[in-house]
């Protein structure tokens, strides 16, 4: 009996010691196991701990265009003229091409009097633009753009290194030619070819026309009619003429 009572004591404790130790150790892992839950959430969620902050992305920041090789306006590669390709039909009526000189000659000035066009020769290229006032609008509107354009794309950007612009209005002056002149914005010499004379020498076709001349007067680009890539291109030859 006595046995009985101290082995029955004994369990007691045992089991007793056995409860502490379970409680202590749940109690100890209880907070690793709440980081561990943390961590996990944060994962979960893309979001890092505070301590370590992470710059957030701006997908609203403006991208720079990169710029291919070899595409550089500040490349060393020379910029060169590009070639004239026209359909036969075209050709035909074109009385004068590149290689051949302009011919000389004197032309009415919007003020009166005469002006010999040789004199108006840039040192070293030229740009002669044959432009109409048209029958409508629509031409007149045509014509403010094709001046504007060599007002801005040219002559403000090429004027002071040795290339002129030119405007020979093919037909007589009106009040309509001096509104297109002014509405347009330049202020480069323009010549009026009243009966057409001078024009006919360069073409068969109707103006617009455009002749690139170098710093001798010969011919080494032209188009027959006026059109982005007709500004395009001429741009590209007057800077390969003004290096």
């Amino acid at each position: 009996m006595q046995t009985a009572q101290i082995l029955g004591q004994r369990l007691a404790v045992v089991l007793l010691v056995g409860s502490l130790v379970v409680t202590g150790c749940s109690k100890k892992q209880a907070p690793q196991e709440s980081q561990t839950n943390v961590a996990a959430a944060q994962q979960g969620s893309g979001s890092a701990p505070s301590e370590n902050p992470v710059e957030p992305m701006n997908p609203s920041a403006p991208v720079a265009e990169s710029v291919a090789p070899g595409r550089s306006e500040e490349s060393s590669q020379p910029v060169e003229i590009p070639k004239v390709v026209m359909a036969e039909i075209d050709r035909a009526k074109c009385n004068l091409f590149v290689g051949d000189s302009a011919p000389h000659g004197e032309l009415s000035q919007l003020s009166g009097g005469t002006q010999q066009i040789s004199d108006l020769f840039g040192k070293k290229a030229t740009v002669l633009v044959f432009w109409t006032s048209g029958a409508d609008r629509y031409a007149a509107l045509n014509a403010v753009n094709l001046l504007g354009d060599m007002q801005s794309e040219i002559e403000s950007k090429f004027g002071d290194q040795g290339v002129a612009v030119l405007g020979i209005h093919v037909g007589p002056k009106s009040e309509e030619t001096e509104k297109i002149i002014q509405e347009s914005g330049a202020n480069f010499t323009i010549l009026v070819d009243t009966d057409g004379g001078f024009f006919r020498q360069f073409s068969a076709h109707q103006p617009p026309c455009l002749y690139l001349l170098d710093g001798s007067g010969r011919i080494v680009w032209l188009d027959v009619e006026y059109s982005r890539s007709a500004r395009e291109a001429l741009k590209q030859a007057v800077k390969a003429l003004s290096q």
